[in-house]
């Protein structure tokens, strides 16, 4: 293709893309990953993780109101 970037990570990122290159491996449940950032987010569904608490209630997956608001 003809995608030009200003930086050689930004071009190895995206050759990845054409090449489904997954070298990020998760060494629990072996899924695989085009980014390092991806395989440590990932990384929170094995050790249960959830920082993210809801400021209204006590419900630490989901709010009961699942409306938005």
């Amino acid at each position: 293709c003809n995608t030009s970037f200003s930086r050689k990570s930004n071009l190895i990122l995206h050759l990845r893309t054409h090449t489904n290159e997954k070298p990020f491996k998760c060494t629990i449940c072996n899924m695989s990953f085009k980014q390092k950032s991806n395989l440590v987010r990932h990384s929170g569904v094995h050790t249960n993780e959830k920082p993210f608490k809801c400021s209204q209630c006590l419900f630490l997956d989901a709010c009961p109101d699942q409306s938005g608001n």
